[in-house]
């Protein structure tokens, strides 16, 4: 997988979460378990016990999108060009 293109990815989505003011906890909590589940592909070395696998990441990325996409239509775009990045890598 192309790291650099994952983490193009990802910083597109941390600054889309910069830009949101509002959105409810359980979105936000979702949000915030991404992040922590991106991490260990982007940056190997950040492996440290269990770890989210692809799979579920792709699936919480699903369930986060369907949460966000009537009141954040650009972060709900943004999470679907993750998981389209993962589809092309085959994670």
């Amino acid at each position: 997988m192309s790291n650099e293109e994952l983490r193009t990815r990802l910083t597109a989505l941390h600054q889309e979460l910069d830009g949101i003011e509002a959105v409810d906890p359980e979105t936000r909590g979702l949000l915030q378990q991404l992040a922590i589940d991106i991490r260990p592909i982007i940056e190997p070395s950040a492996q440290t016990g269990d770890y989210a696998q692809p799979a579920t990441i792709k699936e919480r990325l699903a369930q986060t999108i369907t949460a966000v996409e009537g009141s954040h239509p650009r972060l709900a775009k943004t999470l679907t060009d993750l998981v389209d990045t993962m589809v092309f890598y085959n994670l």
